[in-house]
């Protein structure tokens, strides 16, 4: 018994013990214990910079000294934690680098924040540069970085961005330190949209900066020229320093200056930042430009350059929709409101045909644009008239592109012309119909029919060919000549007529004052093709007007046997000269004018009811000319005696109150005291509108568009000016809508 007992005791022993091999492994685990105790402490994260040669750090040594590769994972694992919890102290140098770069803004001194990270991180690392079984150095660069982007500022991108910025232009290699910094901590490749980004804001900066309001001078040519050798070698230098290997992450700055001019010249994305940048120099242009696009339509000339830009431009970026779009909200706000004055609006309308043909030729963009000018002139009741009014002026835009060859039509496709182009897709289905040959179809085309057009051009003819008195007229018979290619023969045979009428008016006037010279040269018309006079009142024409009339009846009789005249005064225009005692006024005078004055060479005063009696026309008529000649200072009124009186000596008092004249009735453009005083400028606006649209307009509508006009007011205010022109009978109200008296 007591055998067994020392046999087991004795295997206890031995098994505690432990054989000869086992023995030796505790002893290594032992040392290697001992070991670890040792390095732990000397691979944590310290808490300040050092800089210490890496053959004498007893850090990176010790270290070394662990032979086992598992061992030694383990401790740098272990170190890499540690590595997280010392992010505080980048913290604390970031965040006083931004503090200061928020207070000062210096960039070359923000910047040394890169150099004081890379210094962090190579502290940091030293422990583990001498291990020959740590196979992969990269995993604590890619910790380190992690911890660096975890604490950076929310503004951080704001200076970083003023830090490219800063660099920016400068074509030396003065910067690469910084950049190869920069690379180092993993910020090129992380910021890669906000080193573009600082590119295409160089872009906006410089063309605002070198073409805002400059339209008579090409920018696109020099934008890209300056994109090549600015910005695009700028960016590609930026982001070589991105293709780095890891060797050179163990230290602040690389020494191997060939290898690194290597790596630069082998990055080949130049041509695409080249197109990336053009292309957003083409659509930072083409947005200033179309913001530009009312003013360069209203000023330039057709052969601006910033025409050809803007087609550039816009053919680049497929920006076609855009401009339309916005040219439309341009045109609807600046444009088509009842203040602007209908000479404006065709003026416009001339000049963006003129600029959208040299920008889309294909006319896509003044098909979509064009429509709503179109519907707003065609509900203008005078557009006619100052179309017309433009033909026929000689020195017009429109009467030199009258007497420009004319290009046909073409009326089906030929599709065998090698520059035959289909329509664009989104032309629309009228496209091809609606398109016009030229300027003056263009704005004919506004309304279905051409005898409207005809219409105005006799009337406005007539005023031409009556104020005419050389007896050639070779400059109207041109004009006619050149119209009728647009109009045709036949719509246009009356102004032969009338121009007949003139030429015969010159042959009989010449005979008429063979004998002795008459004082009046009457246009003699044909009644059934010259436009219908104004219907106005009937007068006759008093004392040695009166005998002229007569005269010349008798001399035209023996000329013409056959004819008879009627004299129609309305129209014509009278060469006065009234001969007073201390002095003589030369005027030109309509023939009521001249019956007026020379009723006062009857008798020196007159009341308007005897006057309207004596001529046998209405005293509202008659009001006209009497102003007239108060304003001559030939006549005054007496309002005492409610006469007008004739001035043959000094001045005449001229009138300031029309309404103050017996029997008449208040005229529009007259206003009470009360309301010139403080609404002048008011009511001409308020008066434009209204004369613009035959059917009135309603209170709201007018008060949106007074709200672009300096004399701004009130809704209440203007119905309280409104109710006060109405009572002085200037406007009425008609079904909700306000209108002119």
């Amino acid at each position: 018994m007591e055998a067994q007992l020392q046999a087991v005791w004795e295997e206890k022993l031995q098994r505690i013990s432990g054989k000869g091999e086992e023995r030796e492994q505790r002893l290594a685990l032992f040392s290697k214990g001992q070991v670890w105790d040792a390095v732990l402490p000397r691979i944590q994260p310290k808490d300040a910079i050092k800089e210490i040669n890496l053959d004498e750090d007893p850090d990176a040594i010790a270290f070394a000294s662990l032979q086992d590769p598992a061992i030694s994972r383990t401790a740098a694992s272990t170190a890499f934690d540690a590595v997280r919890r010392k992010r505080e102290l980048l913290r604390r140098d970031l965040d006083a680098a931004m503090e200061r770069w928020r207070e000062d803004g210096s960039v070359p001194e923000f910047a040394t924040i890169f150099v004081t990270l890379l210094k962090w991180r190579a502290t940091w690392a030293r422990p583990f540069v001498k291990f020959p079984h740590f196979e992969e150095p990269e995993v604590f660069v890619n910790t380190f970085n992690s911890v660096l982007f975890d604490v950076l500022p929310a503004d951080f991108p704001d200076a970083l961005s003023a830090v490219f910025a800063y660099t920016l232009g400068n074509r030396d290699h003065k910067h690469d330190g910084l950049f190869h910094a920069l690379a180092q901590l993993n910020m090129i490749r992380n910021f890669e949209t906000l080193i573009c980004r600082v590119g295409y804001q160089a872009v906006e900066k410089r063309i605002a900066e070198t073409c805002k309001k400059k339209w008579n001078e090409p920018c696109l040519k020099g934008l890209k020229e300056w994109v090549h050798v600015e910005v695009a070698p700028w960016s590609s230098h930026v982001f070589s320093f991105g293709i780095s290997d890891f060797p050179h992450h163990w230290n602040i700055y690389s020494d191997d200056t060939e290898k690194d001019s290597q790596r630069i010249s082998s990055f080949g994305d130049y041509r695409g930042f080249i197109a990336k940048y053009e292309f957003h120099v083409y659509k930072s242009l083409f947005d200033m430009r179309v913001s530009e696009l009312f003013e360069i339509i209203t000023i330039v000339k057709v052969d601006s350059p910033v025409l050809l830009d803007l087609m550039e431009s816009m053919s680049k970026i497929s920006g076609r929709s855009y401009l339309i779009r916005s040219l439309r909200q341009q045109i609807y706000k600046r444009l088509l409101h009842p203040g602007a004055d209908t000479d404006e609006i065709i003026d416009f309308y001339i000049g963006m045909i003129r600029c959208l043909r040299i920008i889309d030729p294909q006319g896509v963009i003044l098909f979509r644009v064009a429509d709503p000018i179109r519907a707003y002139l065609r509900n203008r009741p005078d557009t006619i008239h100052h179309i017309v009014t433009e033909l026929i002026n000689e020195e017009g835009e429109l009467a030199q592109e009258a007497r420009a060859p004319i290009v046909a039509e073409i009326e089906h496709e030929d599709y065998s012309d090698p520059n035959w182009l289909p329509e664009p897709p989104d032309a629309g289905p009228k496209f091809r119909m609606l398109r016009p040959g030229d300027l003056i179809s263009t704005l004919v085309s506004i309304y279905d029919s051409h005898d409207l057009f005809v219409k105005e051009l006799q009337t406005l003819f007539a005023s031409i060919l009556l104020q005419s008195r050389d007896g050639t007229f070779d400059s109207e018979k041109q004009q006619i000549e050149i119209l009728k290619l647009r109009f045709g023969e036949s719509p246009l045979q009356g102004l032969d007529v009338m121009l007949a009428d003139m030429q015969s008016t010159t042959r009989v006037n010449k005979q008429a004052n063979e004998e002795e010279e008459l004082l009046i040269k009457p246009a003699i018309v044909s009644r059934w093709f010259w436009p219908e006079p104004p219907e106005l009142d009937q007068f006759k024409m008093p004392g040695q007007f009166a005998a002229l009339q007569e005269e010349y009846n008798k001399r035209f009789q023996c000329i013409k046997p056959d004819k008879r005249l009627h004299w129609v005064h309305q129209m014509g225009t009278l060469k006065l000269a009234i001969e007073l005692k201390d002095r003589t006024v030369e005027v030109n005078a309509t023939p009521l004018e001249a019956a007026v004055i020379e009723s006062f060479s009857e008798k020196s005063s007159w009341s308007q009811e005897g006057l309207s009696t004596h001529l046998g026309v209405k005293e509202k008529t008659l009001i006209g000319a009497l102003i007239s000649w108060n304003e001559e200072g030939v006549i005054e009124y007496q309002e005492h005696k409610t006469v007008w009186v004739l001035v043959e000596e000094g001045d005449a008092s001229r009138m300031t109150d029309a309404s103050s004249f017996k029997g008449e009735e208040v005229d529009a453009a007259a206003l009470p005291e009360s309301i010139r005083s403080d609404d002048q400028r008011l009511w001409q606006s308020v008066k434009s509108m209204l004369s613009n649209f035959n059917d009135g307009l309603a209170m709201d509508s007018i008060w949106k568009m007074l709200q672009y006009s300096p004399d701004r007011r009130s809704l209440e205010q203007l119905k309280a000016l409104f109710q006060r022109l109405q009572n002085e009978n200037l406007i009425e109200n008609v079904d909700e809508k306000w209108k002119l008296v």
